[in-house]
């Protein structure tokens, strides 16, 4: 399969019906169908467009904290290699504040108004401060998460 980053690294893991999460030799991501591209705020689409250059694809690194907020599936897969799926969105929310506040702020907001399909994007945050860089952030929350 064609990526933004290249051929896949075997055949993408398909965690629900129009979520998929693919492995490069370098990189790594998630890809969402048109169905499940419709439930994300456009400035989230356009954040995950910056790094990726193509919508439907968020790169593994904070542009993937997206879907993982917005889709419960994705919080449950990458949550096996990690301490849960709790900490995985906890962490997610964690770098979109620090590195795309305006993201989190459009995702929680259409949640707000029930127009995402997560209810539990309100989660608790737990305390803790915010990494001090991507590298941090990545070794909080597992480096290569999708791989």
């Amino acid at each position: 399969m064609k990526t933004p980053w290249g051929e896949t690294q075997g055949p993408p893991d398909t965690v629900a019906p129009g979520i998929r999460v693919v492995s490069t030799s370098s990189h790594g991501g998630v890809h969402l169908s048109p169905e499940r591209q419709k439930s994300v705020p456009k400035i989230a689409q356009a954040y995950a467009e910056k790094w990726c250059g193509s919508r439907p694809w968020y790169e593994e690194d904070v542009a993937a904290c997206i879907p993982i907020l917005l889709f419960p599936e994705l919080a449950e897969y990458f949550g096996r290699w990690n301490d849960g799926a709790d900490e995985v969105r906890r962490t997610s929310r964690q770098a979109l504040k620090r590195y795309a506040p305006d993201v989190l702020a459009a995702i929680d907001e259409a949640n707000s108004q029930g127009d995402l399909l997560d209810p539990l994007i309100q989660c608790v945050e737990l305390p803790g401060e915010a990494p001090e860089s991507i590298d941090d952030l990545m070794q909080d929350i597992g480096h290569n998460l999708i791989y």
